[in-house]
């Protein structure tokens, strides 16, 4: 087998050499204390480990604070056969569990079980972390957010300013909801973790500020094709119109939201405006369910944003159980599919009470006015149940699949 490269020179280091064999290590690494012997293994440093590390497997031999920074070090500079080793009591590693050492180390798949075991065990590390900071803290005692979080946070609300400077914020009313209207009630600001900005217009509103952008010519469908909008033709059409039109609103015109963007010091910043539409009064809610499975099913086939505001617009103008004028039920936008998962807020089986919603109120955020619903507990509790608790994904990242790799 290739010999092994320790990479940690500490306690952890010299017990993994006892665990491993000592005709099985070559040598030590050391960030900070090369060139000297440690139980007559030469310890190296990073300059000189990056030279051999194609003919040697390396182990993290460091303490768990570490053993993060070490492992970011190594796959920054493109080293991904490593092992991480947290000592003989970390059952997280199966190192101690070998009985052959040439023979663990020869199968590259027990070096990819080793890496994942370690995710494993700091996944699970970090989620009773988690659920003792919430079984043990107040949430509305939280610390506003720092650093470079804080810092967006601050731009984003002189940019969201100055967006309310155009003539058209004269003519409509956004409200704040979402994790802005959450943050508002809870934390009189930002969600301590939250970094975007979202608002809701009734439909009439909605149309008006999509209409005065497309008179201005600054409005664009960035999302074509609709299935492809997360990929890098996207980001690369939000670019070249940046490019093209700096530090000026532009709109983007997606499937269930109006999208306001502009790049500010390299960044881009922005703001959602999702569309709220009222209901007749005597249309039961659970038909509107099976409805909204209808629509999701046909936006399915379509693939351009055009094709999906054209086919809703239709479904807006012909179906006679969405009401033109205020009424007393109401339910976010029926192209609203792709912007919020409706199944979270079907849980209720009933409308949003736009009684309990009208008319709107000023509220402050982060020392701004802002209008806001005029029962906001109504809305929270419509969207979030509990809003006052630690949501049960706290802490977690939605979209990265981490669960999916670890546990399957």
């Amino acid at each position: 087998m290739r010999k092994i490269i320790l990479f940690g020179s500490g306690h952890l280091g010299k017990e993994a050499l006892r665990l491993l064999g000592n005709n099985n290590v070559a040598f030590f690494c050391d960030n900070n204390q090369s060139g000297r012997f440690i139980e007559g293994k030469k310890v190296i440093s990073y300059s000189e480990l990056l030279k051999i590390h194609n003919d040697y497997i390396i182990v993290v031999s460091v303490n768990e604070h570490n053993t993060d920074s070490i492992i970011t070090q190594l796959e920054e500079s493109g080293i991904e056969k490593y092992v991480p080793y947290l000592g003989i009591k970390g059952k997280h590693t199966i190192l101690w569990n070998m009985k052959n050492v040439p023979e663990f180390f020869d199968n590259p798949e027990n070096i990819y079980k080793a890496q994942k075991n370690y995710y494993k065990y700091k996944f699970e590390h970090e989620r009773k972390q988690l659920e003792y900071l919430k079984a043990h803290s107040d949430i509305t005692r939280l610390r506003p957010a720092d650093g470079e979080l804080r810092k967006r946070q601050i731009k984003l609300l002189d940019f969201v300013d100055d967006f309310f400077k155009l003539p058209i914020s004269n003519e409509i009313s956004p409200f704040l909801i979402c994790g802005n209207l959450l943050g508002q009630c809870r934390h009189r600001g930002f969600i301590p973790w939250d970094d975007d900005f979202d608002f809701g217009l009734i439909r009439e509103d909605y149309e008006k500020l999509k209409k005065y952008f497309i008179s201005q010519n600054r409005a664009f469908f960035c999302s074509t094709p609709y299935k492809e909008q997360n990929g890098e033709n996207r980001e690369r059409y939000f670019s070249e119109l940046e490019d093209k039109y700096p530090d000026e609103f532009l709109m983007d015109i997606d499937a269930g939201k109006l999208v306001i963007f502009m790049k500010n010091d390299k960044r881009r910043l922005w703001i959602d405006f999702f569309p709220f539409d009222y209901y007749e009064e005597d249309y039961d809610f659970m038909n509107h369910k099976k409805y909204i499975a209808q629509i999701e099913s046909e936006i399915s086939k379509l693939r351009y944003t055009k094709d999906i505001i054209r086919f809703v617009d239709s479904e807006l103008k012909n179906n006679e159980n969405i009401s033109k004028i205020a009424t007393g039920n109401m339910y976010f936008g029926i192209d609203n599919d792709e912007t919020y998962d409706k199944s979270i807020y079907n849980r209720t089986g009933r409308w949003i009470n736009a009684n309990e919603m009208f008319p709107l109120k000023e509220v402050q955020f982060e020392g701004r006015t802002f209008l806001a619903p005029n029962n906001e507990k109504e809305l929270l509790r419509f969207e979030y149940g509990d809003y006052m608790n630690y949501p049960d994904d706290f802490g977690s990242e939605k979209h990265s699949g981490l669960g999916d790799y670890l546990f399957e």
